[in-house]
């Protein structure tokens, strides 16, 4: 079974609620350290506002909402939601410690803490000159593709913002970005982190975010999707459409910047000549450009097959499966055909259920892990994990990272 149009695209909507609730699910269970404390501002928009997206009623945004976050998660679920999270965090942290020239970046610790927006936000505007100037101090970029309900940018944000030396870009579906605005205006803690919006109908400015509150389909139709910051852009866009006379231009990124892009499971919903195009889009942007791709695989076995059947059900096609079924073949793609460098695992590998030489796991987290929950299915987990691949990638730059972590390919 099989969707096209908006329908189809609710779908894959709906899976960024799937990934909040669990990573929901291991926050609870402690498997962060320390607690990532700004999923509930996230939860709370959604909860508020999933009634007045299309395709949505009153009704059905309250079940979906109900079923998605009330069923407990297996402990595998959260092991691996636990893995992918980590493993990113690591490629990000590295990359920004590597390319900021600070050298002080450790980790993303969590805790709490363009397009010019339209007049509605324009509360407290204060016009500086040093706010003009800020951008020049930016040393690299992070853009992620389908950021959604993704906490990473805050995190990340948190760590950065005296130096002012990341800009972090998230792109997702317009009404994934304005639920993400809204839980950001009603957020103080949210609002520090991001700092005051741009303006620019009166020249370059500054001024503070207010509270957005939706009460109707008609108020959320209007809301303005983008939101720019000096460190800080959350873009509408629809990934296909890359490119396409009329779109979003990017214009406030800067070209000759290292620039680091995150796809996780996003590539996996559209055609691999789309992800071809995506990719080279991004590519033929920067000069200097690193790619972290985190995707279902389907490896041509029984249980490869068996989660695209169980996804097909719920409308949702991995159109890469047969296309780049295992890493050899992704790795095919992005050398061969994208004209990358790439370096290639599985999470079963990072998370020591493959390869034993390719974890990325110390002795000490792994006990700490272990003891979190038990698990009893440790063949299920290994052979679930294998299905999924972490890919980075380079162009126009040779970085230490891929040194100092354990690949397969």
């Amino acid at each position: 079974m099989s969707f096209a149009g908006p329908n189809r695209d609710k779908l894959v909507r709906a899976t960024d609620l799937d990934a909040l609730s669990c990573r929901l699910s291991a926050n609870r269970k402690g498997y962060f350290v320390p607690s990532d404390k700004f999923i509930p501002a996230l939860l709370t928009s959604y909860e508020q506002n999933l009634q007045y997206c299309e395709g949505y009623t009153q009704l059905s945004a309250r079940r979906t909402i109900r079923s998605t976050f009330t069923e407990a998660k297996f402990p595998l679920i959260n092991r691996g939601t636990y893995f992918r999270t980590e493993s990113i965090d690591r490629i990000v942290s590295s990359f920004i410690e590597e390319h900021t020239g600070e050298g002080g970046v450790e980790s993303d610790g969590r805790s709490d803490g363009g397009n010019l927006n339209n007049d509605k936000d324009k509360d407290s505007c204060k016009h500086t000159e040093n706010d003009a100037r800020s951008g020049s101090r930016r040393t690299c970029q992070i853009v992620a593709l389908g950021g959604g309900s993704d906490t990473r940018s805050f995190r990340v944000l948190e760590n950065h913002r005296a130096r002012k030396d990341v800009v972090y870009t998230e792109i997702d579906f317009a009404e994934s970005t304005k639920i993400k605005k809204i839980a950001i205006s009603n957020s103080p803690a949210l609002k520090s982190i991001i700092g005051p919006v741009l303006t620019g109908s009166e020249g370059p400015g500054t001024c503070d975010l207010a509270p957005i509150d939706v009460s109707s389909k008609e108020d959320m139709a209007s809301l303005d999707p983008d939101l720019h910051c000096q460190q800080y852009h959350l873009v509408a866009a629809d990934l296909r459409q890359l490119g396409a006379p009329g779109t979003n231009s990017f214009s406030f990124l800067q070209p000759e910047v290292p620039t680091l892009i995150i796809s996780e499971c996003v590539l996996c919903y559209v055609t691999p000549e789309e992800n071809i195009r995506v990719l080279n889009f991004w590519k033929s942007m920067f000069s200097a450009l690193a790619v972290v791709l985190y995707d279902p695989m389907g490896l041509g076995d029984a249980f490869g097959d068996t989660m695209a059947q169980n996804l097909s059900k719920r409308g949702l096609d991995m159109l890469t499966f047969s296309k780049y079924p295992d890493l050899q073949a992704r790795k095919l793609l992005f050398e061969a055909t994208l004209g990358f460098r790439a370096w290639l695992t599985d999470l079963a590998s990072i998370g020591g259920y493959g390869v034993p030489s390719a974890t990325w796991m110390d002795a000490s987290e792994s006990v700490r892990v272990s003891r979190l929950e038990m698990v009893d299915e440790v063949e299920e987990i290994g052979l679930l994990l294998k299905h999924y691949c972490l890919i980075y990638a380079e162009s126009g730059m040779s970085s230490r990272l891929p040194t100092e972590l354990k690949w397969i390919l």
